[in-house]
């Protein structure tokens, strides 16, 4: 815990450091995607490297109302999600998934220890604690970062 009550923890910035070293890594993969290949996916129903970036944002603003106590929005991920008309669009929405690791990191930060083991609601488990949801969502960063290096390995046979 922090030196007074309420103060922000110690689990949150390790969180936050690694909810860092997430974002770092996702976009550095997303940006290896060549110019002209933001929209390709491997079939119709896959979501395109855009889509992922999308995807990824809408689970870190999923999380972040979540942690908020509001209602959450849809963080589906489809394919169709985002369809940048250029390379240069695409960067824009990597600048945009670079901002929202942000925001989230600097949520993290402000948690006490008390608010990270706190428990909030999940639609199949019950409760969990915001410790897990973090994890989770980090996690879930983690697997769609693996699916870009797939892409990209696809896109250079």
């Amino acid at each position: 815990m922090g030196r007074y009550p309420g103060a922000p923890g110690s689990e949150g910035r390790r969180l936050a450091e690694f909810s860092v070293l997430a974002r770092s890594e996702t976009v550095s993969r997303l940006r290896r995607a060549p110019e002209g290949c933001e929209n390709w996916r491997p079939d119709a129903d896959a979501m395109s490297f855009a889509d992922l970036a999308q995807h990824v944002m809408d689970s870190d603003r999923w999380l972040l109302h979540v942690l908020t106590g509001t209602r959450p929005g849809d963080a589906a991920g489809k394919s169709g999600l985002a369809r940048p008309k250029n390379y240069v669009e695409y960067l824009h929405l990597l600048e945009e998934l670079r901002d929202s690791g942000g925001r989230r990191k600097t949520t993290l930060e402000s948690m006490t220890d008390e608010q990270v083991n706190g428990l909030i609601p999940d639609q199949s488990l019950g409760k969990v604690s915001v410790w897990w949801a973090v994890l989770a969502n980090i996690g879930h960063e983690a697997h769609h970062g693996g699916q870009v290096s797939v892409y990209l390995r696809m896109i250079r046979r």
